[in-house]
Parts: structure tokens; sequence; C-alpha cells
């Protein structure tokens, strides 16, 4: 990896330059890329990434480089610096991990908290792409120009980040060779809205229809918004979208999510939404794609809203204190070690998302406004052999070495409707795992949960009837001590 810049006078973010004789020494990560060649270098023992961009004109870009170095956002693509040598234009910035298309199509070149995202990780994911084009649009008074899922990268640890901006203030839209239509490229113009494929300038209201286009393919896991257009031959996309053909959003999108989307991709630039419009309704897009419980969904609007909008993630402290309804005759020393208690059903973050909210009301039902499922449900919180939320892994730890009959039970977010918990059992010699099914919901009803183990099936009323009849057959005999056994003793 090529070292680059002179070892004088430190630089201020933005104002690294390099010689283009050094970049090009460099390792090349891209070559014939759509807007040039691509290096990673070292600066000052920092990896950079360097994107020697092709034919620009070198006065506009010398002005553009000095408007776009000076984005400092975390989720806009940050910019070290730029080579303006001759007839040679680059920019340096950041490294990251993968982009986008990779995280639909080529997983495996992603980290893996990237290669098995749920709808709420998407959507957040989606939001904070909008948030980094907001700040380009409103604060900074920019468009992108080339937005598609290429250009939408994200680092080691997952967090997304919007990229070449820069391109945006010379890419020019230019007839195409064969065809009635215009490209800003060599590829990447499926995204294009319709105003550029006709010869206009890309502008903002262009990336809000780019962005809905990649809403669609980043939630769908595929280009669907066109039919069974070639989305590969740009003459095809042209015709489709002159023709003014209906594009197709996925039955399956809620109302909110196909509403933006759909204000996203009108035809004409003066009909679409701004994009601060379609970062305030993520928030709502959020709870109703990701909560599957209507009262859930239905408390929580009403509990939790800036304005008009729903939030999507609340403090816990705040979430907590939603729950007057059944908690209103506490005295101050019960509520909060109810509330301490209570934390074991929620991540260790300190926030609650709508989500987390939807998975505890599918675990025991409408304990937010029903006081005796309020104190069933404190009453598990409490309980010895109650681990919360870890997973079968650390379940397994927490029992390996100890005797057989030693239990615990964890609470489950793979199905929690149907199998809220899952009992994890010392038995001759090794750990095992038996799922709890839920019947129904209800204080007072009389057969609530079941599992079976060893071939003998138990039914009862509450968690705590069904665990008593186990340890009746000696299914079950000594709740866990929380302490986990290595070889090294306890831990």
């Amino acid at each position: 990896m090529k070292r680059i810049g002179g070892k004088k006078n430190e630089k201020a973010v933005g104002d690294i330059t390099a010689s283009w004789s050094d970049v090009k020494k460099s390792d090349a990560i891209q070559k014939d890329g759509p807007h040039g060649d691509v290096y990673l270098c070292m600066f000052k023992q920092t990896k950079t990434v360097v994107k020697v961009l092709g034919k620009t004109n070198q006065e506009q870009f010398k002005i553009d480089a000095e408007k776009v170095k000076n984005i400092m956002h975390p989720n806009v693509i940050l910019i070290l610096g730029y080579c303006v040598e001759k007839s040679v234009n680059a920019i340096i910035y950041e490294p990251m991990k993968c982009n986008m298309y990779q995280a639909i199509y080529e997983k495996t070149k992603c980290p893996k908290s990237l290669q098995d995202l749920n709808m709420l990780q998407k959507m957040k994911i989606l939001r904070d792409v909008a948030v980094g084009l907001t700040f380009i649009h409103d604060i900074k008074d920019m468009f992108h120009g080339d937005l598609k899922p290429q250009n939408i990268l994200f680092d080691e640890n997952g967090n997304v980040k919007v990229s070449d901006v820069y391109f945006t203030a010379f890419r020019t839209p230019t007839k195409a060779k064969k065809g009635n239509y215009f490209v800003c490229g060599d590829s990447g113009n499926l995204y294009q809205s319709p105003d550029v494929w006709t010869g206009s300038q890309p502008c903002k209201a262009s990336d809000v229809f780019s962005f809905g286009l990649i809403v669609i393919e980043f939630l769908d896991g595929k280009a669907s918004y066109y039919g069974n257009t070639n989305t590969q031959n740009d003459e095809a996309v042209f015709s489709y979208l002159n023709s003014k053909s209906k594009i197709i959003v996925p039955s399956q999108f809620n109302k909110s999510l196909t509403t933006m989307i759909e204000g996203c991709l009108k035809y004409e630039t003066k009909d679409r939404i701004p994009m601060g419009k379609v970062l305030a309704s993520f928030d709502d897009i959020i709870v109703d794609s990701t909560m599957t419980s209507t009262v859930a969904k239905k408390f929580w609007k009403e509990c939790f809203v800036d304005g008009e909008v729903p939030l999507f993630q609340v403090a816990y402290e705040d979430f907590f204190a939603s729950l007057g309804a059944v908690t209103d005759d506490l005295t101050d020393d019960q509520y909060n070690e109810v509330m301490e208690d209570f934390a074991k059903f929620f991540p260790e973050t300190g926030v609650i998302t709508a989500p987390d909210f939807d998975v505890t009301v599918n675990w025991f039902g409408n304990y937010f406004d029903d006081k005796e499922i309020f104190t069933e449900v404190s009453k598990i919180a409490t309980a010895k052999f109650f681990a919360g939320l870890i997973d079968k892994k650390r379940a397994e730890g927490m029992l390996t070495g100890k005797v057989d009959g030693t239990y615990l039970v964890r609470a489950s977010t793979t199905d929690p409707k149907k199998y809220p918990f899952t009992i994890t059992r010392n038995a001759n010699g090794s750990v095992k795992h038996h799922r709890i099914e839920r019947l129904a919901y209800g204080a007072q009803v009389e057969k609530k949960f079941t599992s079976t183990i060893d071939k003998k099936t138990f039914t009862a009323k509450n968690l705590f009837e069904l665990l008593n009849k186990m340890k009746e057959f000696n299914i079950i005999t000594t709740e866990d001590d929380g302490k986990e056994v290595s070889a090294y003793g306890d831990m």
C-alpha cells in the first residue's frame, strides 16, 4: 500500500493533497470504473481511498472540491482531500467496507452484521440515508445527482454513508449514441429520474426519485419497479418511463411506506415530495412496517408522537412512564424497583423501539392496560429462573458443567406470539432446549402454555404452574444461579 502526502505541515480534514505520481503507484482496487480508477493508499498511518475521475473540467472540479470537502455528517462520506495535477482530478476519502448493491446481491462481501438484515434494520439504514440526503439538500443546498446502491456505502460497523456527492456538479446528461434519450454515465443509469432521461440536469427532485427506487430494491431484494423490463438496458428503461407506465410498488408494503414511495416517484419533478418530508415520514413508516400487533401499534402511536408523527424509539424511562394504567398505585420505591426488573424484557441499550414493545405484547398480551397481566409479567421478571433475552449460545454457556436438572427460562424473539419462551436445561450431561408454546392470552385462561419434553406434554394456566408440573416428573429440578462456568472456574 503506497504512502502519499508529505511529512511536513499537518493538514486539516479536507485539505490533504497528493501527487498523481504517488497515487498511481498505489494498489488499484478498481480499474476502468464508470468515473475512473480507484486506489487504496496510506496517508500518515491512515488508510484512504483515492478515486480518480474521468474527463472533467479542472477549474469546475476545484470549485466543487472546495465545496464538498466541508461536508461533515455521520451519514455522508468524509472527504479528506483531493489531487489536482495537469489533466488528473482525484478525490481522497475515507475507506469503506461494502456498498448497498453488495448488501442486496453479494452479501458475503459485506460484514456479517449486514448479511441477514431484518425489516427494522433495513428501515433504519434507509432512514439514515434519508438523513444524509436531507443534510445535503437542506443544510448544504446541494444535490447528489448520481444516487444508486453502489454509492451508498457501509463501514466495518455497518454504519451507512452517502458517497460520490462531488460527481454531481459536472455530471451533464449526454445524448445516447443510439436512441432519443440522455444518460449521465456508462452504467448506473437505471436510477435516473424521467427528467434526466430526457436531458434535464440532475437536481434535488431527481435524487428523491432515485431514492424511491432504492427503497423498493433494498426492501424487496430486487429491482422490481419496472415490471419485466430489462433493467440492464438503458433504452428499455427509458421506453418504460417515457410511456409513463406505472412504477410498481410491491403489494406487501404497508400504506405509509407505499404513500412515501409514490410521493418520491411522481413523473413531474414539481410533484415529488422534498427529502425533508421523506425523512419526517420514516418514523411512521418504521412503526407500521415493524409492528405486528394491532393493539401494540395503537398504544404506541397514542403515547409516543412528535407532532403528528409517531416516534420509532424512546428512552426506556419514558416508555415505562407510559404504563400509568397499571403502575399508578405503586409507591415511588415500588415503581423504581418494578421499572428496573421490567428492563429484563428489553435490549440493554436504554432505548426502546416500537418493535421491541411489539415483541413484549406478543409474549404477554395487553399488559399495558391489564393489571393482572402486568402483575404476572412482573413476577416473571423477578423469578430466579428467568434469564431474560440471552441467546442459545449464552444459555448453554451458563448451564455447561452444572448438574442435571439445572434449568433456566429465556425469552424468545424468533416467533414471540406462538413460542414466547424457551426452557434450557441440563439432561444426561448435555444442554437441551425446549420451546414453550402459547395457547391463549389472558390472566384467567386455564390453558395458556404447553410444552412437550421427553414425550410428556405439560399444559398450564401460567409459566410458574407449567414449571412446577415439570418438576413433579424431575424434568427440571433446580433454577440456574446465573453464573457462567468455564475451564477457569466461575465467571
